[in-house]
């Protein structure tokens, strides 16, 4: 496993332009019909607009067409992404009143169905090595999970899911994550986040913190 990643890190080629205010990055895999990514950030850390592009020059078709504004105050973070090739709209925003509980809401708008789904969910912290995770939407999806923190490094995360309109689409699930830091001379530390296994039904979820 460890050589086929090495053997795709070769044919993959990036470039990156990072100023005050914007970012750029744009890559492309090294074969004869190139996968070909663009993304980019303008703003600043309160308020930025950003857009990511991929596409794929063997069938000449648009995989990826995304945009999205996001804006950011101390007691609120909000944003408005445009998603799937400008097919479904989505509003979102976080917000954490009180030290060990936060709150989400997110509406999303699919413009070929036209279908609107609101979706709510929470967090708390119970202590700092075990958190709870709980979230609901309008399209019957019910889900929970229970993340343990051991030795600052290990995440056990145990969750699962359920929609009301179909019993059997009941799972759960568990997943691990090693997140550790190396002392570093010229950058002072490098992060490697190690996820191992699969939360069946933590649709939406963040292993690590």
């Amino acid at each position: 496993m460890a050589k086929d990643m090495f053997l795709l890190f070769l044919i993959q080629v990036e470039i990156g332009y990072l100023y005050d205010f914007v970012g750029i990055t744009m890559g492309a895999s090294m074969t004869n019909n190139p996968l070909v990514n663009f993304s980019g950030v303008l703003g600043y850390s309160r308020c930025y607009i950003g857009t990511a592009i991929a596409f794929d020059t063997q069938v000449g078709q648009l995989l990826k067409c995304d945009g999205g504004l996001n804006f950011k105050v101390p007691f609120l973070r909000a944003a408005l992404q445009l998603k799937e090739k400008g097919g479904t709209l989505s509003a979102s925003c976080y917000t954490k009143p009180l030290r060990d509980a936060a709150f989400a809401a997110e509406v999303t708008h699919r413009f070929a169905d036209k279908l609107t789904t609101i979706q709510l969910g929470s967090q708390y912290e119970i202590n700092e090595a075990l958190m709870i995770k709980g979230r609901v939407s309008t399209d019957g999806d019910i889900g929970a999970l229970l993340q343990l923190q051991f030795f600052n490094a290990v995440y056990l995360t145990f969750g699962g899911e359920i929609n009301v309109k179909d019993v059997n689409s009941a799972r759960m699930g568990i997943a691990c994550a090693l997140k550790y830091e190396i002392p570093h001379i010229a950058s002072g530390k490098i992060k490697l986040p190690i996820s191992i296994g699969e939360i069946g039904g933590g649709k939406g979820w963040c292993v690590t913190k």
